[in-house]
């Protein structure tokens, strides 16, 4: 998601003034959008009348050059920055301190969470693993992060990126982040809990929010439906930038990152959710997690047709530099516990669900890989592999597909122990290919595909959806009704599955894969 005094690998991004049409209005940096519409510094094209194994070749290596590098062009393009947060004339050395430093926290806290899966530990393996295990191992000497994220972990590891230990995010028999009321934390990561029902202002509580000094990154507003516990429709969200800014409800605007479940006006306006309530990231893609635009107004939540009541929001501590500093570096070093396989197609339009993939376009297909460099610290977040995919050299005749899947069973807790520089393959022998050749272990729940216009786009996903009755929980996975967008072959026929022991498909020969991309 890399050295912890940069900012997505530079200083905070300085892209053009010019950029915002005066009078200048605040537009927070949203990267899913800028994804898409920055323009990349250096676009690698593919020779005319190259051959299939040299076109491959190259792919392979634009690809692998993006997951290594900087994510730069998405910070400075017109959508990944503004002037609101960079330093400026009349700030004090600590101003522009504190400023560089939030920023640096925003965008290293957008590069892990954005686009994870929805989900939980359950994901990984019903009965395999609690959030407490995850939200530990987030701080051993060799961090992992999850790849499957409710609205609850998104909180809690927000919270520890910014420097927050474990202890300070556990009470009332919870550990982390509760979709409920989370009075519990203050004096721990909160240093208040201030609530009224009935009112989903930006600041909530009759605005008194708004006008509290600290209220800033990490700050996280809860939702919950009438009774006792976590009921279907509790949501938690966390406040990823804050700007005071004229026109909004109490001066007050914020930034969030989020599963979907926010939408602009209150939850007192009992309707489904529409196009226009989304953040323009979410438009055109399949689920969440994402980074919001700006709030100015009411925050609502609303399950079907039932507005979901507001309950409150706590007010994070404030952290010094160099705390968020340690949480930033805890966060980049945090392996996601995760696994993927690269499908390259040779066609030229872009898939749908009226025209679906056909196998026979698919012109190389990887070895399962771990979501990180087994030599070296570095990490594939989704917003890399996003970023890995935009401008693919020959877009116009070529397609990339990420299968994302997270290991399950005895692969998954195999790999939550194993030290980063284990290799995937010698660990699923030693696990799964030995003890239960059959077993299932692994499951696919996100896709991320390139387009025949340069653009990524995320098509299909699955959402764990957990259930506990008398103490017994299961996990059923749910593919988002928007899924069906002609990718679904790519799944059921080249995801890992069952199968992460079979050969791939007969690749082109003749040419040489980066070492990542080396075959089994």
């Amino acid at each position: 998601m890399p050295d912890d005094d940069d900012v997505g690998r530079s200083q905070v991004a300085s892209g053009p003034l010019s950029s915002m049409a005066p009078p200048l209005r605040a537009q927070a940096p949203e990267f899913l959008v800028s994804l898409n519409s920055c323009k990349p510094s250096q676009a690698r094209t593919l020779p005319s009348g190259v051959g299939k194994a040299r076109a491959v070749q190259i792919i392979l290596e634009h690809i692998k050059a993006r997951l290594d590098g900087p994510l730069d062009d998405i910070w400075q393009g017109p959508d990944g920055h503004d002037p609101a947060w960079q330093p400026r004339a009349g700030m004090t050395p600590e101003e522009i301190s504190a400023l560089i430093v939030e920023e640096r926290w925003a965008r290293w806290c957008t590069e892990l969470l954005v686009g994870t899966g929805y989900g939980g530990s359950e994901a990984y393996g019903s009965g395999k693993f609690t959030d407490k295990q995850f939200f530990e191992a987030f701080g051993r000497d060799e961090p992992v992060v999850s790849v499957r994220m409710a609205c609850q972990q998104l909180c809690t590891y927000a919270l520890l990126s910014r420097g927050f230990g474990l202890s300070e995010l556990t009470g009332n028999g919870t550990v982390g982040i509760s979709s409920g009321p989370c009075a519990y934390l203050v004096d721990k990561c909160f240093e208040s809990w201030e609530a009224k029902a009935g009112d989903e202002t930006i600041g909530g509580a009759q605005g008194a929010l708004a006008r509290h000094p600290g209220l800033g990154p990490g700050s996280v507003s809860t939702f919950q439906p009438p009774g006792e516990g976590q009921a279907t429709g509790s949501h938690a969200v966390f406040v990823l930038r804050t700007l005071r800014q004229p026109g909004a409800i109490d001066g007050l605007a914020v930034q969030l990152l989020d599963t979907g479940a926010v939408r602009n006006g209150g939850s007192q306006t009992r309707s489904p959710r529409s196009n226009a309530d989304k953040p323009r990231a979410a438009r055109d893609w399949v689920g969440g997690n994402y980074d919001n635009g700006l709030f100015g107004g009411k925050l609502g939540v609303v399950t079907g047709q039932t507005a979901v009541p507001f309950k409150g929001v706590g007010i994070a501590k404030t952290r010094t530099p160099s705390e968020i500093q340690a949480g930033i570096a805890r966060a980049q070093r945090a392996r996601p516990l995760g696994i993927l396989r690269l499908v390259l197609l040779s066609r030229r339009e872009t898939v749908s669900a009226s025209k679906p993939v056909d196998l026979s376009e698919v012109a190389y297909v990887s070895p399962p890989l771990w979501m990180h460099d087994v030599t070296s610290e570095t990490n594939y977040y989704i917003s890399r592999l996003l970023w890995s995919l935009r401008d693919l050299p020959g877009f116009t005749e070529w397609q990339g597909v990420w299968v994302l899947e997270n290991p399950v069973h005895d692969l998954a807790q195999a790999a939550f122990k194993a030290p980063r520089s284990r290799a995937l393959r010698d660990l699923w022998e030693s696990t799964v290919g030995i003890k239960r050749p059959d077993a299932d272990c692994c499951s696919a729940f996100m896709l991320v595909a390139a387009t025949n216009d340069g653009k990524v786009r995320l098509p299909w996903r699955k959402k764990a959806k957990t259930t506990t009755i008398d103490g017994h929980t299961t996990v059923e996975e749910v593919v988002e009704p928007e899924s069906r967008t002609g990718y679904e072959a790519i799944v059921s026929k080249l995801g890992l599955g069952r199968r992460l022991q079979e050969k791939v498909k007969d690749n082109p020969s003749g040419f040489t894969a980066p070492p990542y991309f080396a075959p089994w």
